[in-house]
């Protein structure tokens, strides 16, 4: 005979341990033919960890229900066949994206999954990303950026900003001044940004070029010097005379660049226009000097003034030597124009005449600092004379030859002959300023000698006109 079967099944399970069939002598049912046996579950547990400890996403919990049907041989009891459901997958789950972190699993999957597998436990573990923040010092005056400083480090991590309080505090010494400090005071974490390539905190400090106000001043000085030349253009005396002056200016120092800025009261100066005083005597080169507007980056100014002794009229002879015994007459100074002289005057010289001039004319010199030569040639005065006696070298009156007779011719007595005036003596007007006398050159005893072979010759013509008057006659 063939053994009855009965099916099992979770919706029509058995009861181990209990009669398949009712009456005496009935098999009962074996173990797992209830419902729990005739039904599996596998569970998956997803868990996150953070690295740093710090908060992670929720656990993810999930399970497959597998089911079976038995055959149970109902004279026996033995579990002539079992059939469990099919192999199934648990649904991909994607990792939960916690900002600044990056799990070491995107996704977590479990296939093909039997009845009979042991519960899946998976660990997601979040390792924090790299991350940066920036400390930006700013220069306020000259709206510029001093330095920005990168601090490195992970999410979630604490900033160390010491090497930014440090930077800082050298700014300071430099000469900086605090604006706006942006530097954290309190504890200060990496944010969870996922942009590692540009820092996602940025911290801004300000600062100011510190400016210290002061006061400044500039001396200032117009200097004129006087100098005094000889002849030979050797300097004999100087003398100066000076002007002061101070300007004051508000100063405000950078202490960062070290740049000063004045503001001058007043921004300039204009000195007193120096006129040059009037030295009898001599030339100066110029008129006045001085009187320019100065600033305090260039506030003294400087002059020379130069006196040169005045020329004179020299009077000269035929070949341009100086007359002997004649003084030279300097130019006076202009009392008007130390640069100018007075025009001069040709000076009277006793038994000389100027040439082409006349005492008393106007001299002006081409430079006053130089001698003016005025020509002169000797005065000529004319006059009458008689003479008596014998001429030399005229012939002997002939012998009367014997036999003549003589003839007596009354003869007039010459007329009485004017003695020759001498030459009126005219005194050199002196000069402002005396002249050393030349030295004597003999030239008085060549006047005298002069006038004494002039007399001779007038003679000796006066003697021939006598004489030849007289032959005439006889």
């Amino acid at each position: 005979m063939k053994h009855g079967t009965i099916t099992v099944t979770p919706e029509n399970p058995g009861k181990p341990g209990e009669p398949i069939n009712p009456g005496k002598g009935s098999a009962n049912y074996p173990d797992g033919t209830d419902k729990a046996g005739l039904t599996d579950t596998v569970n998956r547990t997803i868990t996150y960890v953070m690295s740093d400890g710090s908060k992670a996403p929720d656990a993810v919990h999930d399970s497959l229900s597998y089911t079976a049907s038995k055959v149970i041989d109902k004279v026996t009891g033995e579990v002539l066949e079992t059939k469990w459901s099919a192999n199934q997958d648990f649904k991909d789950v994607d990792s939960p994206s916690v900002k600044g972190y990056k799990p070491d699993k995107k996704t977590v999957s479990n296939k093909n999954v039997a009845h009979d597998a042991k519960d899946i436990d998976v660990v997601v573990t979040y390792t924090a990303n790299s991350a940066a923040a920036l400390v930006q010092f700013i220069d306020n005056t000259e709206n510029r950026t001093l330095d920005n400083l990168e601090l490195s480090g992970k999410t979630g991590e604490t900033i160390d900003f010491a090497k930014a309080n440090a930077q800082l505090k050298s700014y300071l010494d430099y000469g900086y001044k605090l604006v706006a400090n942006g530097i954290p005071t309190k504890e200060t974490k990496f944010d969870t940004s996922d942009d590692t390539d540009v820092p996602s905190q940025v911290f801004v400090v300000r600062l100011d070029h510190t400016m210290t106000p002061g006061e400044t001043t500039v001396p200032g000085k117009q200097t004129v010097t006087y100098v005094y030349k000889d002849k030979d253009g050797r300097v004999v005396k100087t003398k100066t005379v000076e002007q002061d002056t101070t300007f004051t200016g508000k100063t405000t120092t950078d202490e960062v660049t070290g740049e000063t800025t004045t503001t001058w009261d007043p921004k300039d100066y204009k000195y007193t226009e120096v006129t040059t005083p009037v030295e009898p005597g001599y030339t100066a080169d110029k008129k006045s000097v001085g009187g320019e507007t100065v600033t305090p980056d260039d506030p003294n100014r400087s002059y020379t003034v130069v006196y040169t002794p005045n020329g004179s009229i020299v009077p000269v002879d035929p070949d341009g030597n100086p007359i002997p015994n004649t003084p030279s007459v300097p130019y006076e100074t202009d009392p008007n124009d130390p640069t100018k002289v007075v025009d001069g005057k040709v000076p009277e010289v006793p038994s000389w005449t100027p040439k082409n001039v006349k005492p008393g004319d106007p001299v002006k010199p081409s430079d006053p600092t130089k001698d003016t030569k005025v020509p002169y040639d000797h005065t000529m005065t004319p006059g009458e004379t008689t003479a008596t006696g014998k001429v030399e070298g005229l012939p002997e009156k002939p012998a009367k030859a014997p036999g003549e007779k003589l003839v007596k011719t009354p003869v007039k007595a010459p007329k009485a002959v004017k003695t020759a005036e001498p030459a009126k003596t005219i005194s050199i007007k002196e000069s402002a300023q005396a002249q050393d006398q030349l030295p004597q050159t003999g030239e008085d005893n060549s006047k005298a000698a002069f006038g004494l072979g002039l007399a001779s010759i007038l003679g000796g013509i006066g003697i021939l006109g006598a004489f030849k008057r007289k032959k005439k006659e006889n």
